[in-house]
């Protein structure tokens, strides 16, 4: 809570939604870090961030990297 970018009202769905929309997983995970750790007490922010990461592909799996 002390970090300067904690923001107890953030507002992740506004910035999120475009782009869950557009099936850019990585963005998510890249504008939701851009927001910590000012984020990091958001239940919203870490329930995006798990569907995000749920959708990467995941190196070793089949058609993955």
């Amino acid at each position: 809570m002390a970090a300067p970018s904690y923001d107890p009202m953030v507002m992740i769905a506004g910035s999120v939604a475009p782009l869950a929309k557009a099936g850019e997983h990585q963005a998510i995970v890249d504008e939701l870090w851009r927001k910590m750790p000012g984020a990091c007490l958001s239940p919203t922010a870490h329930m995006h961030l798990s569907l995000a990461y749920a959708n990467l592909p995941h190196p070793g799996a089949a058609g993955g990297l």
